[in-house]
């Protein structure tokens, strides 16, 4: 898990400016995700800002993050290639969580 939050770390640092600017109704955005790309959501998160994150994936293995504010503009805030989807890692042993 700590090696797939670094790589998204990663990509969000180097985005392209294109996908910094990709910004609509969420309505809008999904449906071009999924006519021009294939893709469709995959897992979503809210983050302490109220926004929602979705990672959506087609399966070429194109993904997108998506964020969503409160007033319902979305965002392409990554994409890229080779998505992979992995197992979880197994729990610490002696921790609470």
């Amino acid at each position: 898990m700590t090696k797939a939050i670094l790589a998204i770390l990663i990509v969000l640092v180097a985005l392209p400016a294109i996908a910094q600017q990709f910004c609509g109704p969420r309505a809008g955005v999904v449906k071009q995700l999924t006519k021009e790309y294939k893709e469709t959501r995959a897992a979503l998160g809210i983050v302490s800002t109220g926004n929602v994150m979705e990672i959506f994936v087609g399966a070429s293995g194109s993904w997108t993050i998506l964020a969503t504010r409160p007033d319902g503009t979305t965002c392409a805030v990554a994409a890229g290639e080779h998505f992979e989807l992995m197992a979880p890692l197994p729990k610490p042993q002696g921790t609470a969580l």
